[in-house]
């Protein structure tokens, strides 16, 4: 028998870049939300319209099911936003 046991470990940074904006949002979110993790978002420069529109969907869902603000978005230049994230 295998088993994994996810344990939340804070609050999680997504920095993803412009040739995957959604999915690289997507696939670390997912696990973060699964295991526990409230999620900050910066999303891409040149895609940030994606990211507002992704971000609005995914936290329209979240609130619609009693999650509240796990999920959030952040815009800005790399070195306004991504630096104070790392």
């Amino acid at each position: 028998m295998m088993l994994e046991q996810w344990n939340p470990v804070g609050p999680i940074g997504v920095i993803s870049a412009f040739n995957f904006p959604c999915a690289v949002s997507g696939w670390n979110t997912a696990i973060a939300l699964v295991c526990g993790d409230s999620v900050l978002w910066k999303g891409a420069e040149s895609a940030s319209l994606t990211s507002v529109a992704v971000s609005r969907v995914v936290t329209s869902v979240l609130d619609d099911h009693g999650f509240g603000s796990v999920f959030t978005l952040c815009q800005g230049t790399g070195k306004e936003v991504g630096e104070s994230m790392i």
